[in-house]
């Protein structure tokens, strides 16, 4: 079985080093944020939300918003 940690570090090395281009539906935002430029979130096939993944992942107001999540160290927004 291939751990998270093996899939992250795959998918990593395909975005950086091949500039392969990922599209990545992950139940863990912040697996995803940290392995992805550009992020969108969904609801129902619909966009909501678009930014940068450095962004939403550092705007704790907007990601508890969007989906619920309460990330370690993240600033809430003004």
């Amino acid at each position: 079985m291939v751990s998270l940690e093996e899939l992250t570090a795959a998918i990593a090395r395909m975005i950086d080093e091949e500039g392969t281009a990922v599209i990545l539906i992950e139940q863990h935002a912040e697996v995803a944020l940290a392995l992805t430029r550009d992020a969108l979130v969904m609801e129902r096939g619909r966009i909501v939300h678009r930014a940068r993944s450095r962004d939403l992942l550092s705007d704790a107001a907007t990601l508890d918003r969007l989906i619920g999540l309460r990330v370690e160290g993240a600033q809430p927004s003004s």
